[in-house]
């Protein structure tokens, strides 16, 4: 008689953790799936540059319109030089 006792507690343990794992499981898919929406691929870092870019950009355009970036001579040189010209 015990160790049907034994059995059945230890099976009412086993589904106890089982039970955790599944509600941590669908827990964690459903913080995956908000976070989705929210970000990019949840990278922080890929977020944080692309809106440094855009801060940039709105700041370029409100100061120089849609005026291309000068470019120095150093510039034109190197490009040149790049592109297999002298």
């Amino acid at each position: 008689m015990n160790i049907v006792k034994f059995l059945t507690g230890l099976f009412v343990a086993l589904a106890f953790v089982f039970a955790l794992i599944v509600a941590y499981t669908v827990a964690e898919a459903d913080v995956n799936l908000t976070l989705d929406k929210n970000s990019d691929y949840h990278d922080e870092l890929t977020s944080e540059q692309l809106e440094w870019k855009q801060w940039a950009d709105a700041e370029w355009k409100a100061e120089h319109g849609n005026l291309q970036t000068p470019l120095t001579a150093e510039h034109e040189a190197e490009i040149k030089r790049g592109l297999g010209g002298k």
